[in-house]
């Protein structure tokens, strides 16, 4: 028997490869192995144009995910925070055109559906936005050309997010596993209502750190390897 997947998906603004990166060392490779879903705009897909709706995305994403619900082989989707936020919905579109929806769904670091609220998508509230979440540098806020060259996939991903907030997703079928930041205060403020999304078992952990807690330790790794 062969490894079971794990497609990642990204945190606005972010690289799929960063977590499969930080994901990489811990993660037991003998059954899982990790693939990004790099989106478009970011990554090896950079100057592609990014997706403002979840049909762009899955049409972005589409070649990518036919490699892996085209087969009977076991596959998980993960999500950090805005990728988090898809999951469910890439879920849906995934079975609506024929294909094997993923065992389950690993949200990381993202809030129930029907708490998420529409964001500010002007520069500075953006940049106020980032300097808060703690996972950019200092460096790109005092560089006007990486702030020029990077804003632009921050606020597309940003209106990706607007756009689900009217879109309340039905349960999946596949089983969860909610994973938030001790310290990430917003995420577990109605973390519980996940629940309200699957049919099948949803599983809840706290593990350390804040909002990008995933790239801070290796418990996601190891929530992974002891319960998926």
């Amino acid at each position: 028997m062969g490894t079971i997947d794990i497609l990642c998906l990204p945190y606005a603004g972010g690289s799929a490869a960063i977590l499969t990166d930080v994901l990489a060392g811990e993660l037991d490779n003998k059954r899982f192995t990790l693939v990004p879903l790099e989106l478009p705009g970011r990554g090896m897909r950079f100057g592609e144009e990014c997706a403002l709706s979840t049909e762009e995305l899955f049409k972005a994403l589409e070649s990518t995910l036919s490699q892996y619900t085209q087969q009977d082989k076991p596959y998980y989707l993960l999500g950090h925070s805005m990728g988090g936020e898809l999951l469910p919905h890439l879920y849906h579109m995934i079975t609506k055109r024929g294909g094997t929806p993923p065992k389950g769904l690993i949200i990381c670091g993202a809030e129930p559906p029907e708490h998420l609220t529409l964001a500010e998508t002007d520069e500075a509230s953006l940049l106020d936005e980032m300097k808060k979440g703690g996972a950019t540098s200092e460096e790109f806020f005092e560089s006007p050309e990486l702030v020029e060259l990077f804003l632009p996939i921050v606020q597309a991903d940003y209106r990706l997010l607007n756009s689900l907030v009217s879109q309340i997703p039905e349960p999946v079928d596949g089983e969860l596993l909610v994973i938030n930041g001790k310290e990430d205060a917003d995420a577990l403020e109605h973390h519980e209502d996940w629940q309200k999304y699957t049919t099948a078992e949803c599983r809840f952990f706290q593990v350390e750190g804040g909002h990008f807690f995933i790239t801070e330790n290796t418990e996601t790794a190891a929530v992974i390897n002891q319960y998926a």
